[in-house]
Protein backbone atom coordinates (compact mmCIF):
# COMPACT_ATOMS: atom_id res chain seq x y z
CA UNK A 1 0.00 0.00 0.00
CA UNK A 2 1.37 3.34 -0.91
CA UNK A 3 1.83 6.40 1.48
CA UNK A 4 3.81 9.28 2.73
CA UNK A 5 6.69 6.73 3.81
CA UNK A 6 8.50 6.52 0.38
CA UNK A 7 11.62 4.74 1.56
CA UNK A 8 9.90 0.89 0.41
CA UNK A 9 8.09 1.99 -2.50
CA UNK A 10 11.23 3.55 -4.01
CA UNK A 11 13.13 0.51 -3.25
CA UNK A 12 10.91 -1.36 -4.98
CA UNK A 13 11.11 1.39 -8.11
CA UNK A 14 14.66 0.54 -7.91
CA UNK A 15 14.54 -3.75 -8.24
CA UNK A 16 12.04 -2.80 -10.93
CA UNK A 17 14.70 -0.54 -12.97
CA UNK A 18 17.38 -3.27 -12.22
CA UNK A 19 15.53 -5.99 -14.11
CA UNK A 20 15.02 -3.93 -17.00
CA UNK A 21 11.62 -1.48 -16.31
CA UNK A 22 10.84 1.96 -15.71
CA UNK A 23 8.76 1.43 -12.41
CA UNK A 24 6.19 -0.84 -10.56
CA UNK A 25 3.11 -1.40 -10.98
CA UNK A 26 1.31 -2.45 -7.72
CA UNK A 27 -1.24 -5.58 -8.07
CA UNK A 28 -3.86 -7.05 -5.50
CA UNK A 29 -3.38 -10.68 -4.89
CA UNK A 30 -6.13 -11.69 -7.60
CA UNK A 31 -3.86 -9.75 -10.43
CA UNK A 32 -5.86 -7.11 -9.85
CA UNK A 33 -4.18 -4.23 -11.67
CA UNK A 34 -4.13 -1.00 -8.09
CA UNK A 35 -1.77 2.18 -8.74
CA UNK A 36 1.97 3.13 -9.61
CA UNK A 37 4.73 3.56 -6.96
CA UNK A 38 4.21 7.23 -7.05
CA UNK A 39 1.03 7.72 -9.09
CA UNK A 40 -2.26 6.70 -9.97
CA UNK A 41 -2.89 4.43 -13.45
CA UNK A 42 -5.58 4.63 -15.67
CA UNK A 43 -7.02 2.38 -18.66
CA UNK A 44 -9.03 3.32 -21.97
CA UNK A 45 -10.88 0.18 -23.63
CA UNK A 46 -13.72 0.91 -26.12
CA UNK A 47 -12.61 4.46 -25.74
CA UNK A 48 -13.91 4.73 -22.08
CA UNK A 49 -11.42 5.80 -19.25
CA UNK A 50 -11.19 3.30 -16.88
CA UNK A 51 -9.95 3.42 -13.39
CA UNK A 52 -8.68 0.46 -11.74
CA UNK A 53 -11.18 -0.20 -8.46
CA UNK A 54 -9.51 -1.87 -5.27
CA UNK A 55 -7.33 -0.67 -2.48
CA UNK A 56 -5.47 2.50 -3.42
CA UNK A 57 -4.49 6.05 -2.55
CA UNK A 58 -6.57 7.98 -4.99
CA UNK A 59 -4.33 11.11 -5.65
CA UNK A 60 -5.48 14.20 -6.51
CA UNK A 61 -5.05 14.29 -10.41
CA UNK A 62 -6.74 11.21 -10.48
CA UNK A 63 -9.76 12.61 -8.25
CA UNK A 64 -9.44 16.02 -10.66
CA UNK A 65 -9.79 14.09 -13.76
CA UNK A 66 -12.81 11.63 -12.34
CA UNK A 67 -14.38 14.69 -11.34
CA UNK A 68 -14.60 16.00 -15.10
CA UNK A 69 -15.25 12.74 -16.55
CA UNK A 70 -17.44 9.74 -16.79
CA UNK A 71 -15.55 7.12 -16.21
CA UNK A 72 -16.12 4.39 -13.85
CA UNK A 73 -14.20 2.86 -11.92
CA UNK A 74 -13.66 -1.23 -11.90
CA UNK A 75 -11.79 -4.13 -10.94
CA UNK A 76 -9.14 -5.26 -14.03
CA UNK A 77 -6.89 -7.55 -13.65
CA UNK A 78 -3.61 -7.83 -15.65
CA UNK A 79 -5.32 -10.99 -17.69
CA UNK A 80 -7.87 -7.87 -19.12
CA UNK A 81 -4.72 -5.98 -20.65
CA UNK A 82 -5.52 -7.77 -23.71
CA UNK A 83 -9.05 -5.84 -24.44
CA UNK A 84 -6.98 -2.22 -22.91
CA UNK A 85 -6.50 0.13 -26.09
CA UNK A 86 -4.17 2.37 -23.84
CA UNK A 87 -3.11 3.05 -20.68
CA UNK A 88 -1.83 6.47 -18.34
CA UNK A 89 -0.26 7.74 -15.82
CA UNK A 90 -1.10 10.36 -13.29
CA UNK A 91 -0.07 12.72 -10.49
CA UNK A 92 0.72 16.08 -9.45
CA UNK A 93 4.17 16.42 -10.40
CA UNK A 94 3.33 15.10 -14.31
CA UNK A 95 -0.38 15.56 -14.75
CA UNK A 96 -1.02 12.76 -17.47
CA UNK A 97 1.17 10.93 -19.30
CA UNK A 98 1.20 7.62 -21.75
CA UNK A 99 2.65 3.84 -20.04
CA UNK A 100 3.64 2.10 -23.45
CA UNK A 101 4.12 -1.09 -21.82
CA UNK A 102 3.33 -3.42 -18.46
CA UNK A 103 5.35 -6.69 -18.71
CA UNK A 104 4.74 -8.16 -22.10
CA UNK A 105 2.00 -6.07 -23.69
CA UNK A 106 2.69 -2.50 -25.49
CA UNK A 107 0.20 0.57 -25.48
CA UNK A 108 0.60 3.52 -27.92
CA UNK A 109 2.64 6.51 -27.19
CA UNK A 110 -0.29 8.32 -28.20
CA UNK A 111 -3.95 8.04 -27.90
CA UNK A 112 -7.29 10.51 -28.53
CA UNK A 113 -8.66 9.42 -25.08
CA UNK A 114 -5.60 10.15 -23.01
CA UNK A 115 -4.56 13.60 -25.06
CA UNK A 116 -8.12 14.53 -24.21
CA UNK A 117 -7.31 13.41 -20.56
CA UNK A 118 -4.32 15.79 -20.32
CA UNK A 119 -5.93 18.60 -22.22
CA UNK A 120 -8.88 18.36 -19.74
CA UNK A 121 -6.12 17.95 -16.85
CA UNK A 122 -4.55 21.46 -18.21
CA UNK A 123 -7.38 23.11 -18.38
CA UNK A 124 -8.39 22.73 -14.77
CA UNK A 125 -8.68 26.09 -12.51
CA UNK A 126 -5.98 26.50 -10.54
CA UNK A 127 -6.49 27.12 -6.73
CA UNK A 128 -4.99 30.20 -5.24
CA UNK A 129 -2.45 29.36 -2.23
Amino acid sequence: MKSVGLCPTLRLRRQAQRAGYDDVLFTGPDGDILEGGTWNVGLVRGGEVVWPGGEVLAGTTRQLLRRATDGPTELVGLADLDSVEAVFATNAAVGVRPVTGIDDREFPAAHPSVSRLAEIYQALPGSPL
